[in-house]
């Protein structure tokens, strides 16, 4: 925690200046596939790993939570940012059970623990490339935003529109952005 906490403002700063959130997100767990895999089956210093984790954390940390406001209207920021601390914390409280469970039945900590660790995180390597599928904006450095589905009126459509559109250096002719 303690790298996390020195790294994740310069790494969110680096977002902020460069992009690639999605892609970000994919290496983070990546990363930490590579650290959990070292644990499990290499004679390794553990301090390597663990600085590894480390940064793998700091980079999730500063890719995923700027992302959610790209991903939901305008309107579900506070329930979309409610259900990513939902999950985060289910998986904090589950996941040690889960540990002990398998700590106790096989008395040992590695590598079958550190195998379920590798599953979470290529779990996650995979989410990883899905969003960098389905959601590719988050790579820009400055993503646009999900319009508003209820929206009637259409400006919110063209406001989308317009990002879009400054995004990919579309220029117009009519006034209707």
């Amino acid at each position: 925690y303690f790298m996390s906490a020195t790294l994740s403002p310069f790494l969110g700063g680096a977002v902020d200046l460069i992009g690639g959130r999605a892609l970000i997100c994919f290496f983070s767990a990546a990363t930490l596939v590579v650290v959990h895999s070292l644990l499990a089956f290499s004679s390794i210093t553990p301090v390597v790993p663990m600085v590894g984790q480390g940064l793998a954390y700091s980079m999730f940390a500063a890719a995923l939570w700027p992302s959610v406001p790209y991903l939901v209207p305008d309107k579900s920021v506070g329930i979309a940012y409610g259900v990513v601390t939902a999950v985060q914390n289910a998986g904090l409280a589950g996941i040690p059970l889960l540990v002990s469970a398998v700590y106790e039945i096989d008395g040992a900590y590695i590598p079958k623990v550190e195998i379920i660790f590798i599953v979470f995180a290529a779990s996650g390597a995979l989410c990883a490339i899905l969003l960098n599928l389905f959601a590719p904006q988050l790579n820009h450095k400055r993503p646009f935003r999900c319009p508003d589905p209820d929206e009637n009126n259409g400006s919110n459509s063209n406001q989308f529109n317009a990002q879009v559109d400054d995004q990919y250096n579309v220029i117009h002719t009519d006034d209707t952005f």
